[in-house]
């Protein structure tokens, strides 16, 4: 018949015939392809493969960030270690790697402070550990803060109180790295904690809770359960604490 000659016509010369009105149109993968542009070749990756590809290159370039602070990390260390001179106060430089970035800390010893009781000056020792952080520093590209702590001795000073004196030390520090070439568009901030963050929190008097930490902002962001893609700390834990 008539229906049956068309048919064969449509066959014949390689055509495909339309569905049926009442067809499922994801049934016809001609028709599917050309309504969604994921499934063409070349076109744009579907949403969950999109996502992926971003995690891939977040992970990498976390990976690649903490590599270079860990670097530098034991660039610190190995200066400090390899000046005789500074033997007698190596442990009072403490470096670590922190979720926020490479943290350098100059702490206070007892008998050995790295300022003069209520001043804000750093004095040789100080300055001659913080030497040994500065060249590393200038090769860094990420920002810096910088904050000065306390510890919980009231400040006896007239009007002035530890919140003044964890920040002029902090500012003194911010100085000595700008001085010594560190350019102020990388300084991101500078700020006083008084005793509000103690390093040894169960002994709130120690020396050790008199400090400076300078803190190399990491530009990449974490991932959002708050670890990155590299080993935790330097190779011992989550925030690990090395000494020179």
């Amino acid at each position: 018949g008539l229906g049956i000659g068309v048919v064969g016509v449509i066959a014949a010369l390689g055509l495909r015939a339309p569905p049926a009105a009442d067809a499922d149109p994801a049934a016809d993968p001609v028709r599917t392809a050309r309504q969604d542009p994921a499934s063409r070749p070349g076109g744009p990756a579907p949403p969950d493969a999109a996502k992926d590809l971003q995690d891939a290159k977040d992970r990498a370039d976390i990976g690649r960030e903490r590599t270079q602070l860990e670097r530098a990390a034991q660039q610190i260390l190995d200066a400090v270690r390899a000046d005789p001179a500074l033997a007698g106060i190596a442990q009072q430089l403490q470096v670590d790697i922190t979720p926020e970035g490479l943290r350098i800390q100059v702490v206070d010893a007892d008998k050995q402070p790295m300022f003069a009781t209520g001043s804000a000056a750093l004095n040789d020792r100080a300055r001659a550990l913080l030497a040994k952080a500065t060249p590393v520093l200038l090769r860094l590209p990420e920002r810096i803060s910088i904050a000065g702590h306390t510890d919980a001795q009231p400040y006896r000073g007239g009007d002035r109180s530890n919140w003044d004196l964890s920040a002029d030390r902090a500012h003194a520090t911010r100085r000595l790295l700008t001085d010594a070439g560190v350019p102020e568009a990388r300084i991101r901030a500078v700020a006083g904690h008084a005793d509000r963050e103690p390093l040894l929190p169960a002994d709130p008097l120690a020396a050790a809770n008199r400090r400076v930490a300078i803190l190399v902002l990491r530009d990449v962001p974490l991932r959002s359960d708050g670890r990155d893609a590299g080993r935790d700390g330097l190779g011992r834990g989550p925030a690990s604490r090395a000494s020179a």
